[in-house]
């Protein structure tokens, strides 16, 4: 099984008081916050790890026997219980939880509310809390007569009451549900992030065009964390946009904004298109734009990008003088000037450097520009 992320467990003390805050009614991204802060912050005490499955939402579509839009209206403990994890096995209380539904996307017989059972574990394993009150897209399992969490690591996705219903498949409809949280005036900023943050990992078609309104709206940090997610699918739609914002970042933006768009642009940009925006960001102020879009360059090839990355040898960053390395040196065959990548970031680069700029200097071989 394809793993996303590991999470360390808390030791029981830390454990319970974070239980009790979890019972508490907050906010789904102050839970996911949360999650990671105290998993940064015992990871290095703690012995026993809890490894947390890849978001499939596909699969979870596909494998769920109801899946229902509502809002959690009760939860209650029935007492302990044991989960059982890819990690191993730990204590846990056994909660069942009320679902006010207002409508289903799948499956059907349940009435206007349904009861469903989780897990609770002692210690943090990854499993997602459900509190009183959360509204989502719910993912369940037909168990007996009853029902449960078809996934506890992933048990819902954010919705907004109200969402008109999509038509199509049952995975249409989900992401129809995530399509209004984005566009929604009624969703919270954390809930259109973190809808975001699910429909990245979601590949297909009806989760790009998702995305492509994420990025149309006016939270910053929703559009351009949806910008990043289609540079990560090579979707060029919003790549002039994203140019001009990396070229001349506007004040205040968060500058983690600005590197998650460089990093999609250098994970997925493979579009021979990107070339005149890349050859620009060569130049952008911050070295993750510059090693993002020399890397893109170098993977995409052709006289316009070598001919960009030549003039990037006098870049101050090892990364983009690597990178323009590579791809002039791979674009002549002169594959002994070529150097392995932790060499180049370990050792003198004076060789290399001064062999391609003198090269670059005085070779005639790139052909010119094309018409922009």
């Amino acid at each position: 099984m394809e793993m996303r992320s590991s999470l360390r467990c808390l030791r029981p003390d830390r454990s319970k008081r974070l239980k009790r805050h979890f019972n508490q009614r907050i906010g789904s991204l102050e839970k996911y916050l949360l999650l990671l802060v105290y998993t940064i912050f015992t990871s290095a005490t703690s012995a026993t790890a809890g490894i947390v499955p890849a978001f499939r939402l596909r699969q979870m579509t596909d494998g769920a026997d109801v899946i229902a839009v509502g809002r959690v209206v009760a939860v209650e403990e029935r007492g302990a219980a044991i989960a059982h994890t890819s990690s191993g096995e730990f204590a846990a209380r056994a909660m069942v939880a009320t679902l006010e539904i207002e409508r289903l996307l799948k499956g059907g017989g349940t009435g206007a509310r349904v009861d469903f059972t989780f897990l609770l574990p002692e210690e943090m394993v990854g499993y997602w809390p459900i509190g009183q009150g959360q509204f989502g897209v719910f993912f369940l399992q037909q168990l007996g007569p009853g029902y449960q969490i078809f996934d506890p690591y992933h048990p819902f996705v954010e919705a907004v009451p109200g969402t008109p219903p999509m038509n199509g498949s049952a995975f249409e409809k989900v992401i129809g549900e995530m399509t209004g949280v984005l566009t929604s005036s009624r969703a919270s900023d954390d809930a259109r992030i973190l809808t975001v943050h699910a429909l990245d990992q979601t590949p297909g078609a009806p989760s790009t065009a998702a995305l492509v309104e994420g990025a149309r709206q006016q939270n910053e940090e929703v559009r351009l964390r949806s910008m990043a997610a289609l540079f990560r699918r090579n979707n060029l739609a919003f790549l002039d946009e994203a140019t001009g914002l990396l070229l001349h970042p506007p004040s205040g933006v968060n500058p983690d904004l600005l590197d998650d768009m460089s990093l999609g642009i250098g994970a997925g940009v493979t579009s021979a298109k990107a070339t005149p925006s890349l050859v620009k960001l060569l130049k952008a102020p911050r070295v993750e734009t510059r090693r993002s879009a020399a890397l893109a360059s170098r993977l995409i090839g052709g006289g316009d990008a070598v001919r960009a990355l030549a003039g990037a040898l006098s870049d101050s960053d090892r990364r983009v003088q690597y990178e323009a390395i590579s791809a002039v040196a791979s674009f002549t065959g002169q594959n002994e000037w070529n150097p392995d990548l932790r060499d180049y970031m370990n050792k003198s680069t004076e060789p290399y450097l001064t062999h391609w700029r003198q090269w670059a200097e005085s070779n005639q071989q790139l052909p010119p520009l094309a018409p922009r």
